[in-house]
């Protein structure tokens, strides 16, 4: 998170820096929520315990959160997929698939294994960044990459 401001400045740094702070303020929500959860199931035998930790979780800072190797990670890639989402276009992922299906084509000086090779690249690494998903449910089947590489 140190990193991310050289590469984003203005209204990007700021819409980043609110998305980190809802995601923080969720996950803290959801933790003290589960702890009340376990506090009300418990017999009284860890009341203390369990109310210490309601304690830190309520004090904890945002950088504690975001440092967490647990769910650190967690809240900054929800935070850049959310900034990705506000960023890009509404149907980028339309807008890329329609490319590759219709004008996308084979340049006469590129061989067919060079061409395979970067529609396999757009296809796993680049499509399962876009947003609204963000995962490789989005990707092309092997079917509809054969017919791109066909037409």
């Amino acid at each position: 998170m140190a990193v991310l401001p050289q590469f984003t400045r203005g209204f990007v740094w700021t819409t980043l820096e609110v998305k980190c702070h809802a995601a923080t303020e969720a996950t803290r929500g959801r933790n003290i929520k589960a702890k009340e959860a376990e506090l009300e199931a418990n017999d009284g035998t860890n009341k203390v315990r369990i109310n210490g930790e309601i304690a830190v979780l309520s004090t904890r800072t945002k950088a504690q959160h975001l440092a967490d190797a647990n769910q650190g990670h967690v809240i900054v890639t929800k935070a850049i997929n959310a900034l990705l989402t506000t960023l890009m276009l509404n149907k980028i992922l339309q807008c890329v698939k329609r490319y590759l299906r219709r004008e996308a084509r084979k340049q006469l000086y590129m061989k067919v294994k060079n061409y395979l090779l970067h529609i396999n690249h757009i296809n796993h690494e680049e499509i399962p960044e876009l947003p609204p998903n963000f995962n490789t449910a989005q990707s092309f089947s092997a079917d509809e990459i054969t017919d791109i590489l066909l037409h």
